[in-house]
């Protein structure tokens, strides 16, 4: 279905885009194409800030706060609801 939907999509944008002038598409095209690159370097600002404030995989850090021990904890009754709650969205 996601398929269907996505060629709709890309060719009401191209028969839009054919129905205007070079200069048009143009302009709309560099539009396209600088907010693609602006959010893409966000993005990937965004992400090598968070790497570097988070440590992800560094287990220096589980050790300091005592998880990822030996013992586990079982789940309480409302991480289970809650898990629960968000399988449906996914």
């Amino acid at each position: 279905m996601n398929i269907i939907i996505n060629i709709v999509i890309l060719f009401c944008f191209y028969s839009g885009l054919a129905g205007l002038d070079p200069k048009s598409s143009g302009k709309i095209g560099s539009y396209a194409l600088i907010y693609y690159v602006v959010t893409t370097m966000l993005a990937v600002i965004l992400g090598i800030g968070l790497v570097l404030c988070i440590h992800p995989g560094d287990t220096s850090i589980k050790d300091e706060i005592g998880e990822g021990t030996i013992e586990e904890r079982r789940p309480e009754t409302l991480d289970s609801l809650l898990d629960l709650l968000r399988l449906v969205f996914e």
